[in-house]
């Protein structure tokens, strides 16, 4: 056993002890003595802690001495990583030259990436053939950039159909979106019930614009209600609403 790989199994056996002060200095003998695995889970633990700098240099390290092909993936989420802290550091090239890599074999995250960055800096065409690539693979947050994409072009069928999609990924932000365009297309009742499940979801501002959509359908006693909690919860329009709404009741007397 090479003295790099004693030391990644060490610093693994810390890292799952709890100990990662140790484990990071172990891995980074490690990474030093040229051993893949542990210059990726370096990387990986500076990148979270904000230190892109040596992060970039221990994933350049795994890249440069390569990666075991188990578990899959690793090279693509090196390369993603380091698009990523490229982009942080203001080099969106070489992000971007990173993002292309992992997404051509197939990271989804990385073409999601890709397209944020293309958005970004006004490829809007190809960011949106990059999302869509991205979302037919199973992305709900390149379905839900699309979605918005396409709806601001007027395409509220296939804008729903995306965020259909998001929604039912798991991307909880998705559903006011879902809600909002129900409401444009006329079906309050379908809107009201994604708010409530916005609401449920611990979407705070989704309780204002329940509080709304329940004074449309007449629902005055629960939108007084609802609205009051978003009175509550800081939403300063919602005290104008609840004038409204008691003026509604004033006319119905």
């Amino acid at each position: 056993m090479s003295d790099a790989e004693a030391y990644y199994e060490i610093a693994m056996e810390r890292a799952q002890a709890g100990d990662m002060a140790t484990a990071v200095e172990l891995f980074r003998h490690a990474s030093d003595g040229g051993h893949g695995p542990a210059a990726f889970l370096l990387g990986s633990i500076l990148k979270d802690g904000g230190q892109y700098a040596e992060a970039e240099r221990h994933y350049r390290r795994a890249l440069a001495v390569g990666l075991p092909p188990e578990p899959p993936g690793l090279v693509e989420e090196c390369e993603v990583s380091m698009g990523f802290i490229r982009s942080k550091l203001g080099d969106p090239a070489a992000a971007e030259q990173f993002y292309r890599s992992a997404a051509a074999r197939g990271h989804v995250v990385a073409a999601f990436n890709l397209g944020n960055l293309l958005a970004r800096t006004g490829r809007e065409a190809e960011a949106e053939k990059v999302w869509r690539q991205a979302a037919a693979a199973g992305s709900p947050d390149a379905a839900m950039n699309l979605a918005e994409m396409v709806g601001d072009r007027g395409d509220l069928i296939e804008a729903e159909r995306l965020l259909r999609q998001a929604v039912d990924g798991g991307l909880t932000d998705a559903i006011t979106n879902l809600a909002n365009i129900r409401l444009q297309r006329g079906d309050p009742y379908e809107a009201m019930a994604l708010w409530r499940k916005a609401v449920a979801a611990g979407d705070h501002n989704a309780i204002f614009n329940l509080g709304i959509v329940l004074m449309m359908v007449g629902e005055l006693d629960e939108a007084e209600t609802t609205l009051r909690q978003a009175e509550a919860a800081g939403h300063t329009e919602a005290t104008q609403h609840l004038e409204r709404l008691a003026a509604a009741r004033r006319r119905r007397q």
